[in-house]
């Protein structure tokens, strides 16, 4: 976890380990303990996070984000904004958006292996569960290597798989 961010945003999500890193934000594993579930935490950069341009383009990422509801999207469960204190003493708003943490790897990951993916199990990938294209069945015979999960909305919109790990099975 990066030593600015407060250990519990809103008083009731902790933030845990640090699970990806993209162009604007980071996202950390994190713990809903009012609802007793594991959560993925998108919070935007410190270094842009005073930014005026990037808070609103959050912002909007996360109404954008939350006003979807697809089976191969990660659902948005809250958003918000938490006064953080910088080294030098001053303050600083930096938003953040909770989301549905699904478990397992990215496409990305697969790929990077550098073995080729069998053409069976590319389109399983592919065409994913009945009603859940992009997301395979969990369990079976497959390893967990191998599951794919939904994207976070901004990467599915850009057509990138490194999406953050969340649903357990996510």
């Amino acid at each position: 976890m990066t030593s600015q961010f407060p250990q519990v945003l809103a008083g009731r999500y902790e933030i845990r380990d640090l699970i990806g890193r993209g162009g604007m934000a980071e996202v950390h594993l994190g713990y809903d303990t009012r609802l007793s579930r594991v959560v993925a935490i998108k919070l935007l950069r410190s270094d842009i996070a005073g930014d005026p341009t990037f808070q609103a383009r959050f912002r909007r990422e996360a109404q954008s984000a939350a006003a979807l509801n697809h089976p191969a999207v990660v659902a948005v469960y809250d958003s918000g904004e938490e006064e953080l204190l910088q080294p030098g003493g001053a303050s600083r708003t930096v938003p953040y958006i909770v989301m549905e943490y699904i478990e397992g790897h990215t496409v990305r990951e697969l790929l990077s292996e550098g073995e080729a993916v069998p053409i069976a199990e590319a389109a399983e990938i592919v065409s994913g569960c009945p009603g859940r294209p992009g997301v395979l069945p969990p369990g079976g015979d497959r390893p967990p290597r191998h599951q794919a999960r939904k994207h976070h909305a901004d990467l599915h919109r850009r057509g990138e798989g490194h999406g953050l790990r969340h649903r357990s099975g996510h």
